[in-house]
Order: C-alpha cells, then structure tokens, then sequence
C-alpha cells in the first residue's frame, strides 16, 4: 500500500513547522500528504436541521478556503495535497479515514500545556493517541525540518516491544535512520538482569540493518530520566509504546507518554 501522512492542522503557531516537517518527510518516501482540520461550527440552538445543515456547509467552506491558503504559504508551488475539514471531534474522524488503504503516519504538534489546562482540559495530542490505533508523530514547534537519524526507543520487559509496527515505521523512514539506541529505566537494580537481557536480545534483532546499541538506566524519577536522556540529542526522534506502563502519574494516567505530551518539548513516536 501506498504511504499516506495525515497532518493535523489548527492554525496555531506550531502548524506550519509540523506541515514542513511532515512535507520534508513526504517527499524522501513520496508519500501522500493529507491536511486535516476540525472546524467548529456554532449554530444557534434552536435551528432547524436544513438551517444547521446551511451554517455547518459555510463553515466547512471557509475553513477549506483558509486551509488551502495556509498550506500555499508554507509549502512549494505545484505541491499536490488533499484537503480534509470535519465538524466531528478528532478522535471520532481519524478512525473513519484510517480504513482508506494507506499506510498512515499521523502528524500532531506538541504545544505543552499548564497544570491547570492539564486538568481541566488535557491535550489534543492525548486524545488521538488514546484513540486511534496509527503511528502517531507528536512535534514540538522548535523542529521544522526532517533530519532524523537516531532513534532512541523505550522498553520495558514487562511489555515487549510491538515490532510489526515499529518495523513498519522504519520502512516508512526512507532509510534515513542509521542507528537505534534501546534503553530501560529501572526504579532500582532488582531487575536489571532480566531488563538487560531483553534489550540485548532486541539490540541484536536489528543489528543486520542499523547500527544498534543499548542502555540500562537506574532512576526514581523516570519522567526525568527520558528528558535528561534527549535533552542533548541532536536529529533524534524518542520512541514509545502506548501500553508500556513505565510511570506513575500522581494526578492522572499510568502512561509515561502523557506526560512527555504535556511537556511539549521532546519530539515522539508513538507506536500502538
């Protein structure tokens, strides 16, 4: 199947590098490239049905429009892109386009977010992941070009790496990574012996294509652990697995990877 990226686009700030980067990625893989954008819709409460249906079409409309005009101010001229506006919530439309026979990638931005907004609001970023089964790619603003080399890829034993996807991943790289890095942060050394051994045994399952290593850390903290890990990375993309339990949120989900979304400042991919 041909690839597919799915760019979801709000018009924030931090659209037009994640389009860029998308589009960059695009081209290394001629891939198809699809613009999503939620439009909200505001229709009176008592409308009818054919007067609601009226209001939705305008909005639709001209939120297109403004799609299209965004994308010509950010990409090259000829550049061909499909355009896809919704009313429905994200996490109900990603899954109905994700049936068409592509192999998706899906683009989001990370924006981070206040202890408040974590709260009451939580992170668009959050609900796709929660919600759809894809590769999801999540961005910070600050990374506007494609120049991924490196993957650092997080494991727990408990939870063994979901390779049929990972590998799909890596096809859809374009052979532009070199090497992969597979790390496991332990609270303590109990279980050292069996978490190396698990690396070990994945490092050298992708041995024969990429130059691969392995790391065992010790850290209370593992939150801070991964951050400290990519803070001096360079062109290096930060992999985790949507089940791998590998940190206790005090206030919300047992998922390291909320977290490192309401950060907003490590670049990810998300594996099912």
């Amino acid at each position: 199947m041909k690839p597919r990226f799915i760019v979801l686009i709000d018009f924030s700030s931090y659209s037009s590098s994640l389009l860029q980067f998308a589009y960059e990625w695009s081209k290394k893989i001629n891939a198809e490239l699809v613009l999503v954008h939620q439009t909200v819709v505001s229709a009176p409460a008592l409308a009818d049905h054919k007067s609601r249906g009226e209001i939705t079409n305008m909005a639709v409309s001209e939120a297109l429009e403004k799609l299209r005009d965004f994308a010509k101010s950010v990409l090259p001229s000829g550049t061909t892109v499909d355009y896809r506006i919704t009313e429905k919530k994200l996490d109900i439309y990603l899954p109905i386009l994700l049936r068409e026979p592509f192999h998706h990638l899906v683009f989001t931005g990370l924006k981070g977010t206040t202890i408040l907004k974590k709260i009451f609001m939580g992170s668009v970023a959050v609900q796709i992941i929660d919600h759809i089964h894809e590769l999801v790619v999540a961005l910070p603003k600050d990374i506007p070009h494609f120049t991924i080399s490196t993957l650092y890829v997080a494991l727990n034993k408990n939870y063994p790496l979901n390779t049929v996807d990972f590998d799909r991943f890596l096809e859809l790289t374009g052979h532009e990574i070199r090497k992969i890095i597979f790390f496991s942060i332990l609270p303590s050394s109990e279980e050292a012996t069996e978490a190396e051994s698990y690396l070990k045994e994945v490092k050298d399952q992708y041995a024969s294509k990429f130059t691969t290593d392995y790391i065992l850390y010790e850290g209370a903290d593992v939150f801070q652990e991964v951050k400290s890990i990519m803070a001096l990375q360079k062109d290096a993309l930060l992999v985790v697995q949507r089940g791998s339990r590998m940190f206790l949120d005090k206030m919300f989900r047992k998922f390291l990877i909320n977290d490192l979304v309401y950060a907003g400042n490590i670049p990810l991919l998300v594996l099912p």
